[in-house]
């Protein structure tokens, strides 16, 4: 798939921002390049349409304008998806799919309607099977779900199958020059629905869950244990319980519990909790966008997934401060890495057609770009001694990619 003509799809959003600044790096490698959203394209210092050398087509995709996203596809013979948007992705991806000339990528799964996220996943699971697929497409990669996944299947090849899995995250990210506000350095329409109206999830193992009513906000666990082993912090916070694409994924992989557990700021968590208790709807205006490029940000994104076995525990980290990143927040780059791996592997590796998740891309060169451009460390501790061996994980793959795989 050399010089891919190219669509992102929820091109003016706050993740795609840092996805973009970072693509227009390595835009040769691409030859026509579309950028759709369902609200206009807002050009800054950071991007702009002439630097991209892109054209910007103003649609929402559902199912009322699907023949015309088709159209899209088809009159500008696109090769590679990107979806960064919150459209129903069953949705864009069957469009995809049915046009049969692309591949898709996307960060998570986005839907309109009532089924958990397990009973969702399900479904792709049984569209991974179909042998009518005519592209490899590349589901859930971002961070998290994206990059903890392979990190969690690095570590299985290394140690084995462990007891369960704790994925852990703490963004204390706050703006530079005024703290304590209500904060959201991601898609905050997405976050509301995560906390707040969708009911939760914690994976037991395959087929085997169990969903948490009313939201994630009523279902807390203080992070210090999880925590305090690898990182130092005056407080530790009570993390919500979130379902997450990556815990489904992994569980139904290997047969195993797996939990995750996030917290952002303590301004907001007080503050949802609060508007929680009194019953108050929060709606996305409650809520800042932490953005890093209108506004500066201070603190940091601290991401974990934890291996437990009998005699160890294994962590897998990373922890980026938003000072150190330019073109988005530290939650938006790591959310960069994962996608720009997917791209690169596609481009430059072999596929099969059909639907693969992160961990199923161990031999291929996804591995090496997120170890390339994020600092990702291993703490190997002994549940006896209370020894740790830390160790920074570098991918050595057997493949070389053609491309500088360098985006930072």
């Amino acid at each position: 798939m050399l010089k891919p003509n190219i669509l992102v799809l929820g091109a003016s959003g706050n993740v795609s921002h840092s996805v973009l600044f970072h693509l227009k790096k390595v835009r040769p490698f691409f030859a026509d390049f579309f950028l759709v959203d369902k609200r206009e394209f807002i050009e800054d210092k950071y991007i702009n349409l002439s630097d991209l050398d892109c054209k910007f087509i103003n649609l929402e995709v559902n199912q009322n304008t699907s023949d015309k996203f088709l159209e899209i596809l088809r009159e500008n013979k696109i090769e590679l998806v990107v979806d960064l948007s919150n459209a129903p992705t069953e949705l864009v991806s069957e469009i995809v799919f049915n046009y049969g000339k692309a591949s898709y990528i996307c960060c998570s799964f986005c839907s309109t309607n009532n089924l958990s996220l397990a009973e969702n996943l399900n479904k792709i699971n049984t569209r991974k099977r179909d042998i009518t697929l005519k592209m490899p497409h590349i589901f859930f990669t971002g961070m998290n779900p994206g990059i903890v996944n392979i990190l969690v299947e690095m570590g299985i090849r290394k140690y084995g199958i462990p007891d369960q899995i704790i994925e852990m995250e703490f963004d204390t990210s706050q703006f530079l020059n005024s703290q304590n506000k209500k904060i959201v350095t991601w898609c905050i329409e997405e976050f509301i629905h995560e906390l707040m109206i969708d009911p939760t999830e914690i994976m037991l193992g395959r087929d085997k869950y169990i969903s948490l009513h009313p939201n994630a906000l009523f279902h807390c666990e203080n992070m210090e244990k999880l925590l305090s082993p690898i990182w130092k912090y005056d407080s530790y916070p009570n993390g919500c319980i979130l379902s997450h694409e990556e815990c489904v994924t992994l569980s139904q992989r290997y047969d195993i519990p797996f939990k995750f557990i996030y917290s952002v700021h303590s301004s907001t968590m007080n503050y949802l909790k609060t508007m929680e208790q009194s019953e108050v709807k929060v709606v996305i205006d409650n809520l800042l966008l932490g953005d890093n490029f209108n506004n500066p940000l201070d603190g940091s994104d601290s991401i974990a997934v934890r291996l437990e076995y009998e005699d160890k525990n294994i962590y897998y980290t990373n922890s980026l401060k938003n000072q150190d990143i330019i073109g988005g927040s530290a939650t938006a780059y790591q959310v960069t890495v994962g996608v720009y791996a997917a791209i690169f592997s596609l481009i430059f590796d072999e596929y099969q057609p059909g639907i693969y998740y992160p961990e199923e891309l161990a031999e291929t060169l996804y591995p090496s770009y997120v170890c390339a451009n994020l600092e990702i460390n291993e703490c190997v501790m002994n549940m006896n001694t209370k020894k740790q061996k830390w160790s920074n994980i570098k991918c050595k793959n057997r493949k070389k990619s053609n491309v500088e795989i360098n985006i930072v």
